[in-house]
């Protein structure tokens, strides 16, 4: 523990003599810290706040200096006290030692110090350097982004001219395409011109040559006159043709109707026969005839005959029939098809009203149906049928029996043969042939019959006379009652017509008034359109002079414009090519001064590391020599 005392105690005693030694010396010493850093501030560029921040820590590292000097000035003299109490040594000499160990030590420390500063003042200029080199680049990189720039702006001002040209050059094509056009159809419209001056040449040539053309011209208008007269028989014929075709299609049915009549009338005039031989046979009724009136003789022949008779169709059910067959034949042409009738009269809803029940109806289309294959000479439903023989289905004795009892069908006689009679009178039978041509059935038929048969009249008995007789004023009532019901339809059919006529003459009047009206709207359309284009005639001799003017001024400034056009190219490529060598010239002196400083970047670099490794080895130099200077002071110290 003693050594280590005596040694503590004597660096305290070196530290006070170098703090005593170090504040006698330390204006001269504070002028060399200065000169030794005034090489370095003057190379170096820093900032004042770099050189204050310098100086204040040199301040700080003096004021500690002087307090170790003085602190060990302190301890080298209570050392030397303490040594010279014992009577080692002198005064004098501990005073000289400590003195010379201070000197040292100072001087060890100003070395240090001055190396010290002189390396912060070359990391302040490195520093500096560095920041100066960043700026540098950053001027560098700013200054090539901006002739990147500037090069795409060029670029796209270049793509934009050659995009403009392609324009142009368009714009040229279509203009000289137009040219052509206008110059072909200049060329189209001399040869058409050409052209029609010699057919006009060609005509007159022709027209003169002997009346040539005037002959052709007159056979031309012939031919034309004669066509027109066969086109006008050729409608007539057609005419004609469509009548005729309209009365064969009629005459058929008009036949069959005929002969439907004849075969009713003979079945009418068998079965008075039939009763007048019945009546023969009964002898007590020849007193009771002479004492009735004719009339009541007339109306108890009438309801003899018709109980022995058949069943007769009723007025409605006729009616609807009637109207069945009328609406199957829409074109009049009096024959309808077997099928079509039965299928129509199966489901016909007025037919079935008029019958009463659907029992009855079935039974009367089972009726037509069997008497329409009764008729077919193969037993089957085909073929076409007049009203006529339709209504011989159910005339009275008819060849065919058909047991079938209907209340659609009563004791009242058919209305369509004049030798019918009864009281409920309807149309005739035939009465929609009877517009088209004559009677189907001459109604002196039978009274040219009776006066050829007078011999035979004369032969017969008295109350056969008064059969006859009876039976003559049931056909006269029954003639009169048909006069009478044909005037009323005469009348009707009259009244219809001057109705139709009515209605047609206000329509062709009201037709006349529409033609007429729009016959003036069409003359004041046609004025109006004929002032219309002589406005638009004028319009259009302004136009075309409006037009040639605008042609020639198009003309002009295409001239203009080609010259314009030719300058601002040429003054195009004057610009892009000065602009291109004052982008490769910038380009250049850019690409150079990179170059330099990179290579100074590099020199810089090497400088920095030779610097470094030189102060590494003064600073093992100092270690060392300090190391070897303090331990021959520690071997001279420990020898005195």
């Amino acid at each position: 523990m003693t050594p280590t005392k005596g040694k503590s105690v004597g660096g305290e005693n070196v530290a006070t003599n170098t703090q005593m030694a170090r504040r006698t010396r330390s204006y001269p010493d504070r002028s060399q810290h200065v000169k030794l850093s005034s090489p370095v501030a003057g190379e170096t560029t820093t900032t004042p706040e770099h050189t204050r921040l310098l100086l204040n820590r040199v301040e700080a590292l003096e004021s500690i200096l002087s307090i170790q000097d003085k602190s060990i000035q302190q301890a080298l003299v209570q050392f030397g006290y303490t040594q010279s109490s014992d009577g080692d040594q002198d005064v004098g000499a501990v005073e000289k030692s400590a003195e010379l160990y201070t000197q040292l030590l100072s001087t060890w420390r100003e070395k240090a110090i001055s190396l010290m500063v002189q390396i912060k003042s070359m990391e302040l200029l490195q520093n500096d350097q560095t920041r100066e080199l960043a700026c540098q680049a950053e001027e560098v990189e700013a200054t090539r982004s901006r002739l990147a720039q500037e090069c795409e702006l060029w670029k796209q001002k270049s793509i934009d001219i050659e995009a403009q040209r392609d324009l142009e050059r368009g714009y040229q094509q279509q203009c000289s395409l137009a040219e052509t056009k206008a110059v072909s159809a200049v060329r189209t419209l001399s040869i058409e011109r050409e052209k029609l001056q010699q057919v006009a040449e060609a005509v007159a040539f022709f027209s003169a040559r002997e009346n040539l053309m005037v002959s052709k011209m007159e056979n031309l208008y012939t031919v034309l006159r004669r066509l027109e007269a066969f086109e006008r028989r050729l409608v007539y014929l057609s005419e004609r043709i469509t009548i005729a075709s309209g009365l064969v299609a009629n005459r058929e049915a008009r036949l069959r109707n005929s002969e439907a009549a004849i075969d009713a009338e003979r079945r009418i005039w068998s079965h008075r026969f039939k009763q007048m031989k019945d009546n023969l046979a009964v002898d007590e009724i020849g007193s009771a005839v002479y004492q009735l009136s004719a009339s009541e003789v007339g109306d108890k022949a009438k309801s003899k005959r018709m109980s022995s008779s058949g069943k007769y169709l009723r007025p409605a059910t006729e009616a609807a029939f009637r109207s069945l067959f009328h609406r199957l034949d829409p074109y009049d042409t009096g024959l309808v098809k077997s099928q079509t009738l039965l299928d129509s009269l199966s489901v016909d809803i007025g037919v079935l009203h008029a019958v009463g029940s659907q029992e009855k109806h079935e039974k009367l289309v089972n009726h037509v149906q069997a008497a329409m294959r009764h008729r077919s000479t193969y037993g089957t439903v085909g073929g076409n049928i007049t009203w006529g023989e339709l209504l011989l289905f159910f005339m009275p004795e008819s060849a065919t029996s058909f047991d079938w009892q209907a209340d659609g069908l009563n004791d009242l006689p058919v209305q369509g043969h004049p030798n019918c009679s009864g009281d409920n009178s309807v149309p005739p039978v035939f009465d929609h042939l009877n517009n088209k041509g004559p009677s189907n059935v001459d109604p002196t038929h039978t009274t040219k019959q009776h006066r050829l048969d007078r011999k035979a009249l004369e032969r017969l008995s008295r109350e056969e006379l008064i059969n006859q007789v009876i039976f003559l004023r049931d056909d006269r009532d029954q003639l009169s009652k048909r006069v009478a019901d044909d005037a009323r339809e005469l009348m009707r059919r009259v009244k219809g017509v001057r109705h139709d006529w009515k209605e047609k003459l206000d329509q062709l009047i009201e037709r006349n008034e529409e033609l007429q009206s729009e016959f003036s709207k069409q003359e004041k359309a046609a004025e109006l359109l004929r002032k219309q284009l002589e406005v638009t005639e004028r319009d259009l001799g302004e136009t075309k002079h409006h037009l040639e003017s605008l042609r020639r001024e198009i003309l002009i400034k295409e001239s203009e414009f080609a010259r314009m056009k030719a300058d601002m190219k040429t003054q195009r490529e004057e610009c892009v090519r000065r602009e291109q060598e004052i982008w490769q010239k910038e380009l250049q002196d850019v690409n150079f001064s990179h170059s330099l400083l990179k290579t100074e970047n590099v020199k810089l670099e090497l400088h920095i590391r030779q610097l470094e490794r030189d102060i590494a080895k003064r600073n093992d130099a100092i270690a060392v020599n300090e190391s070897q200077k303090v331990a021959y002071l520690e071997e001279k110290v420990q020898k005195r």
